[in-house]
């Protein structure tokens, strides 16, 4: 009886702590037994972590709020400038996620906000187009030949991108990102295609755009990542991509 009086007490009393806590000591166990050695730290952590979290989530404590993990969970992958409560509650978010728990971590899309006020006289900045709707492009995050951080259990990873009118006329057109990716085993590259808003550019206006690609996973984890405008490759890099656990 004092067992099961413990075991009551330390359990939540809803069905999704209950199988939350489950799955959580499952990963721990199997990091136990997984012979890999870093494959096996991760699944422990993991575990560790999943379970600390529905064990402090209704207790009187500082432990983050679930909309403290939902708003963690967008935080950029192996960034030094985000802390280690951050991190954490960002991996608890991520693997909510990866159990169907809605609204634990982001979805893909692709969001655009203003760089610089129309204005012809001050530009171009970003080098000569190579379309004849007069819009250039480029790349901001991840740099040619740089890598990109994809966290654990994530299903997206981030991308900063920008785009300049050199036109002396406003120019309409859909953003897209095309995926190109290739393993070890493949003999022909794949292709990913993500669609983003379709926007109105005035003269000079330069507009940045901040993405959350889904996430392609193979051998080599070689990336190439096209900026494409109105049907046009406005700038294309390849990256490596580096999966990191928070």
């Amino acid at each position: 009886m004092a067992l099961k009086e413990l075991l009551s007490s330390l359990l939540p009393d809803d069905r999704e702590g209950k199988l939350g806590m489950g799955a959580g000591a499952t990963l721990f166990a199997l990091g136990i037994f997984d012979r890999d050695g870093q494959r096996a730290q991760v699944l422990k952590v993991a575990g560790a972590a999943v379970v600390a979290y529905f064990f402090l989530r209704d207790q009187d404590s500082q432990f983050a709020s679930k909309a403290e993990i939902e708003k963690d969970a967008e935080l950029p992958a192996g960034n030094a400038g985000v802390s280690l409560q951050e991190s954490y509650n960002a991996f608890v978010g991520r693997f909510l996620g990866f159990l169907g728990v809605p609204g634990t971590r982001p979805e893909a899309g692709i969001q655009d906000k203003p760089d610089r006020a129309a204005d012809e006289s001050e530009g171009p900045f970003l080098g000569q187009p190579k379309n004849v709707l007069r819009i250039a492009g480029a790349w901001r995050q991840p740099i040619d030949g740089g890598t990109v951080p994809i966290a654990t259990f994530s299903d997206t990873f981030q991308a900063f991108a920008v785009l300049e009118n050199q036109s002396a006329q406003e120019v309409a057109g859909q953003v897209r990102v095309r995926i190109l990716h290739q393993g070890l085993l493949q003999s022909e590259p794949e292709t990913t295609m993500f669609d983003g808003p379709s926007l109105r550019l005035a003269p000079g206006e330069l507009r940045e755009l901040d993405m959350r690609l889904p996430v392609v996973r193979d051998a080599d984890g070689k990336i190439q990542l096209a900026l494409l405008f109105a049907g046009y490759n406005l700038a294309s890099i390849t990256a490596q991509r580096s999966f990191v656990l928070a």
